[in-house]
């Protein structure tokens, strides 16, 4: 029988780089820096590791598991579809692979596997008891960057809850602003790359609302309170734009104190 460590040194062995001749329509909502430095090819801050990368394989064998009715469909001969197909725009120099594609609707579809703390944000109570569905930034530009690259006007995100089973599908309209994001993300990065110079990185820290829960599921905005930027949290290139490999966790603490000491940011 092998030991936990021999099956995180397996998945560890799996670990493949992607290609970098086109900027990444899953990575649009993430660190701008960061996906210069991907794409240059500089050593990341941490590599991944086994436990993360087992994550990213349940997730996978989440989205095989939503996808078979379809495939099972279309073998039947009952609708058209495709899964992972390669979807490019030069004019962006991006490129991405989109989960499922539905040729009868003409409609793309991303699935995404979550926790259940990351489901409840996706799917806030109102007053009245209504879930107001809100995607993530990023997979909301994800799946619209798809949809402009396939000419189609349908879009959706299917979330799953990994510890509740449950699913949550949210549609996304291709709206003239996304297109503009889309269009000046790449404009910036190509840039960039033109310039051989990594673009200027997010704010660390930001100050702004957030929504609190109770116990039922509803939500209401909280005051204003210092937090981490998402986007330099989950960055794995601190050491080259920060000069710190350990900026993340050093920025919470900051965060923290500015907390405690009741900081207001100088709208000056």
């Amino acid at each position: 029988m092998k030991t936990h460590q021999e099956i995180r040194d397996w998945f560890l062995e799996q670990q493949e780089d992607r290609e970098h001749t086109h900027w990444h329509a899953s990575s649009l909502g993430s660190c701008i820096s960061g996906q210069w430095y991907e794409r240059m090819g500089y050593k990341k801050t941490k590599e991944i590791d086994a436990k993360q990368l087992m994550i990213m394989k349940t997730g996978n064998a989440i989205e095989t598991a939503e996808l078979e009715p379809y495939h099972m469909l279309a073998k039947a001969g009952k609708i058209r579809i495709g899964t992972q197909e390669e979807l490019v725009m030069e004019s962006l120099g991006m490129m991405g692979h989109p989960d499922l594609l539905e040729y009868d609707y003409e409609r793309i579809t991303e699935i995404k596997s979550t926790n259940s703390r990351s489901f409840k944000y996706k799917s806030p109570v109102d007053a009245d008891g209504n879930v107001v569905p809100e995607a993530s930034d990023g997979h909301v530009l994800q799946t619209a960057f798809y949809m402009m690259a396939k000419g189609w006007d349908l879009g959706r995100i299917i979330y799953f809850s990994k510890d509740w089973s449950d699913m949550l599908e949210i549609p996304v309209t291709l709206t003239d602003e996304l297109r503009s994001r889309i269009e000046g993300i790449a404009g910036t990065l190509n840039r960039a790359l033109e310039e051989n110079k990594a673009p200027t990185p997010p704010e660390t820290l930001v100050y702004e609302p957030a929504l609190t829960f109770n116990k039922w599921g509803g939500s209401k905005p909280s005051p204003a309170k210092w937090k981490v930027n998402w986007q330099a949290t989950y960055c794995d290139y601190h050491i080259h734009c920060m000069g710190d490999e350990d900026r993340g966790e050093k920025a919470i603490k900051e965060a923290k104190q500015l907390n405690k000491d009741g900081v207001i940011p100088d709208e000056s």
